[in-house]
């Protein structure tokens, strides 16, 4: 049931959400026209490793395990991301592909941070580290709720295996509900400071949403298919594009 749940929630997400991928990938591209994704080697189930894909938060494209609020090198779009999890949301074709679930534990690099691990040269020597692997890892977990960020992975680990032992469907919808109620209760704290500028890009992407969903009815109508699919993911990303520029500029404005 779990490896049904995640197959088609991830195909559904990937197909609901592009429009807000692509324009998160667009922001991402424009501010220093790179790359818009990161990937990396991570640990998957068992002794397999798989490409971690994620929206790129940093100029150089590293991400790094130390205290990233204060590091010069993640973008000012890469900060909103990781605030509300959103450069996570490429996660959906690992699960798709079934290198991850939706929830389990977070999958490691294989290089360990001697500063958060001192005393180990390898993950793999960390207490608590063959039962945690023994299940897909996650983009969301008990750990991930639980325990602080920049605890030590042996703590982590130990949070992983209370997950593996007590592992069932309902605690999976537990977490996901948790998961949903955290981001939400993130947004919803949200203070923008409101400027001519802001308030424009607020029209344009009401606008682009609006002519989106007026494709999608022409599409349920059965007028032209194609045409139609393609205006409505245009304009969607028009929207969700506008709507991403609305919120970085009322947190610009609210930094000065």
């Amino acid at each position: 049931m779990k490896r049904t749940f995640d197959i088609v929630m991830s195909a559904l997400g990937l197909i609901v959400l592009s429009p807000l991928l692509t324009a998160i990938a667009m922001a991402v591209f424009l501010q220093d026209r790179q790359s818009p994704l990161f990937t990396q080697w991570r640990c998957g189930r068992g002794s397999s490793r798989f490409l971690l894909i994620k929206f790129r938060t940093m100029t150089d494209g590293e991400h790094i395990i130390k205290d990233y609020a204060r590091d010069g090198r993640v973008t000012p779009v890469g900060r909103i991301l990781r605030r509300y999890h959103l450069d996570e949301m490429p996660n959906l074709i690992n699960i798709l592909k079934g290198d991850m679930s939706f929830v389990g534990p977070r999958p490691m690099p294989y290089r360990v941070d001697q500063e958060l691990d001192p005393g180990y040269i390898n993950t793999r020597l960390i207490p608590g580290w063959c039962m945690r692997n023994s299940v897909r890892p996650g983009v969301t977990g008990y750990a991930q709720l639980n325990c602080p960020k920049m605890a030590p992975r042996q703590c982590k680990f130990e949070y992983d295996n209370i997950y593996v032992r007590n592992y069932s469907f309902r605690f999976d919808m537990i977490l996901i509900v948790q998961t949903l109620k955290l981001i939400l209760k993130r947004l919803l704290a949200i203070r923008l400071i409101f400027s001519p500028v802001s308030l424009v890009l607020l029209l344009l992407a009401v606008s682009g949403i609006v002519m989106a969903l007026d494709e999608c009815s022409n599409i349920l109508d059965a007028r032209s298919l194609i045409p139609d699919s393609v205006g409505a993911i245009a304009f969607a990303s028009f929207g969700f594009g506008c709507l991403l520029l609305f919120v970085l500029v009322g947190f610009h404005q609210r930094g000065k």
